[in-house]
């Protein structure tokens, strides 16, 4: 008789489909609603098969669908393994050619569990969750945020084409006041100009262009804006423009919430290695932290570089070479995060700008198409750069120096000696660390 009993789970958002079975026979199969009905119901089919024997259960990691059938089951002291989807697919694909079902994928996990695939899964371990939702959250909010301000640009360049003109950022504090109060140029262009400079003065805290005024009035004085029939525009940019705020506000309360969480001391242990780099944001390395889990999860660096998806897939046959590409198989939220610290890197630290200044002079002379491609491709070695870097520093329990880091690199003489003037102050200082 076999030592163990495997449970193969497909799972659905309402409900799941399994199959419970040894080496020898299947023992049942069904489906079960995902609730505790279907839980309790799951359970007394196990026990009745098992007879004491080792289980082991084996569920696709879908979406979130997964978690509450796999709490239920690990809190009753079964030993549940979370299978990545596109391990069971291309597994059981082998056998049945490409056909699917949601019994078909339930005998597919119970082989990939009988045949002991499942042994080489490391069940990862999460120490930031609730640091991790909060980041996700702030994502998301950043995402409806970008895409009410282009809603409300869409109708904003109607009644006021130049109004991009206005601000740097047309969304910005300044921007989002004049929008609410003078939103069409004829107000603007019958304004005091001293009296809106005191204004924008007083919400920019000092710090705005002491002819922002003027510039304004005059634009809107020679406004190509339509001044007819415009009812409707106006209604659509202030319902607009009321969802940009909120979105807005609830992104400072919740970056507020983030950093709070991030300076608690169990996070700074492994956080402040992120932060070394220069230019990577607070939220951004928190996030990148909160999806790693535990830099523990990982004992080399092709190991989480695998799981952030950024392993380069070769596409080789013979003589044939092909374009290799990004596998992104990994968490698209850890990718964001660190697009978002290659992108911050770049300008702010003397390695990163260098490592992606070399790279584009080496695509001087390709065609622009090309160029565009060979940037694209700098900024996803500058993000799996910075992760090793950061698993490096970790497991070295060492603070990123850019000085000895620049210092290492192969680079163009130009390049090394534009970036050292660039980053000069920042390099003395790296230094002395």
């Amino acid at each position: 008789m076999n030592s163990h009993v495997v449970i193969g789970i497909d799972i659905g958002m309402e409900t799941h489909q399994y199959q419970i079975s040894d080496a020898e026979q299947v023992f049942s199969k069904g489906k079960i609603p995902n609730s505790r009905e279907g839980g309790n119901k799951l359970l007394s089919k196990i026990n009745e098969a098992a007879k004491g024997r080792e289980i082991i259960v084996g569920m696709e990691a879908t979406n979130n669908y997964h978690l509450c059938l796999q709490h239920f089951l690990e809190k009753r002291g079964l030993n549940v393994v979370a299978i990545n989807p596109l391990k069971t697919s291309a597994y059981k694909n082998i056998d049945d050619y490409g056909n699917k079902s949601d019994p078909i994928d339930a005998n597919g996990i119970c082989q990939f569990l009988l045949d002991g695939k499942h042994k080489s899964i490391k069940k990862p371990v999460q120490r930031y969750h609730l640091l991790k939702e909060l980041c996700r959250c702030w994502l998301k909010l950043q995402g409806d945020m970008t895409g009410a301000v282009l809603r409300l640009r869409s109708r904003l360049i109607i009644i006021n084409p130049e109004f991009e003109q206005y601000f740097s950022n047309s969304s910005c504090p300044s921007g989002l006041y004049m929008m609410e109060k003078y939103l069409l140029p004829e107000k603007i262009e019958q304004l005091d100009v001293e009296k809106l400079q005191q204004e924008l003065d007083q919400i920019a805290g000092g710090l705005g262009k002491k002819d922002t005024a003027k510039r304004i009035v005059h634009l809107a004085k020679e406004s190509f804006g339509i001044r007819e029939n415009i009812d409707g525009y106006i209604r659509y940019v202030q319902y607009h423009l009321d969802e940009v705020k909120f979105l807005r506000q609830q992104v400072l309360d919740i970056k507020r919430e983030i950093r709070q969480e991030a300076r608690k001391e169990e996070v700074q242990k492994e956080l402040k290695y992120v932060n070394s780099i220069k230019g990577v944001g607070e939220e951004v390395a928190a996030g990148l932290l909160a999806e790693i889990g535990t830099f523990d999860n990982f004992g080399k660096i092709s190991s989480i570089v695998r799981f952030a998806g950024l392993t380069v897939l070769q596409n080789q046959s013979g003589k044939k070479v092909g374009r290799g590409i990004m596998s992104k198989q990994g968490s698209p939220q850890l990718r964001c995060y660190l697009y978002q610290a290659a992108m911050g890197a770049k300008l702010h630290s003397a390695t990163f700008a260098a490592v992606y200044a070399n790279r584009n002079l080496q695509s001087k002379d390709l065609s622009l198409m090309d160029r565009k491609i060979a940037k694209a491709k700098a900024l996803a070695n500058i993000a799996r750069r910075i992760l090793e870097t950061v698993f490096t520093c970790v497991k070295k329990k060492r603070l990123f120096n850019d000085q000895i880091a620049f210092e290492s690199l192969k680079l163009d003489t130009f390049v090394r000696e534009t970036i050292a003037v660039q980053f000069k102050r920042q390099l003395a200082q790296a230094a002395v660390q």
